[in-house]
C-alpha cells in the first residue's frame, strides 16, 4: 500500500515538473514571436 502512495506522489511531482517545463517553453516561444512581430513593424 505504501509503495502505491509513493508512486502516486512521485508521479504527481513529475507531472508538475513537466507542466512547469511546458509553461516555460510556451513563454519562451511567446517572447520570440512577440519580438519578431515587433521587429517586423
Amino acid at each position: 500500500m505504501n509503495k502505491i502512495l509513493w508512486l502516486l506522489a512521485i508521479w504527481q511531482l513529475l507531472r508538475y515538473d513537466i507542466f512547469d517545463f511546458e509553461l516555460m517553453i510556451m513563454k519562451k516561444i511567446a517572447a520570440i514571436i512577440t519580438s519578431t512581430f515587433i521587429s517586423l513593424l
